[in-house]
């Protein structure tokens, strides 16, 4: 199950699941999708999702949540992603999140967590990442150690 978005815009009016009840796959090549609330990649305990940002943008109103109860990718090398509310990597027990970025920006006007519930790996090799918000970014607010 794939989505390219090559040039346009995709503008969703609800949420965006990348990846809710098995596998999912979204690429941004050059262009735009807009998620008016939710944007979530690996909604279901069962599924995987996989986000590919390498031009273009991703932008959602509400909360952008990556590995919700499953797993979830997301790689930016280039491009943006900006996240109106809270942008979390590993949000519920048992889901593991990671994010990539190495060219490109990825931005939250709220919170940034980083495993909250789940396991949750930020990598950052270039670009540049910013939480407007002064409580910028929580590491592994619900674990007390990262697993080896």
């Amino acid at each position: 199950n794939l989505v390219h978005v090559g040039g346009g815009l995709l503008d969703v009016r609800r949420e965006i699941l990348v990846g809710n009840v098995s596998e999912g796959y979204l690429m941004i090549t050059n262009g735009s999708v807009m998620a008016r609330s939710t944007f979530k990649v690996g909604d279901g305990a069962a599924s995987t999702g996989v986000v590919s940002v390498a031009d273009g943008s991703l932008v959602a109103t509400g909360q952008i949540t990556i590995a919700n109860s499953g797993v979830g990718s997301m790689d930016i090398s280039g491009g943006s992603v900006v996240g109106k509310n809270i942008f979390s990597i590993g949000g519920e027990a048992g889901s593991t999140g990671t994010v990539t970025i190495s060219g490109g920006a990825l931005s939250s006007v709220s919170h940034m967590y980083v495993g909250t519930y789940g396991q949750g790996t930020l990598t950052q090799d270039g670009g540049t990442v910013r939480s407007a918000e002064t409580s910028a970014c929580r590491i592994a607010t619900r674990r007390s150690a990262p697993t080896p």
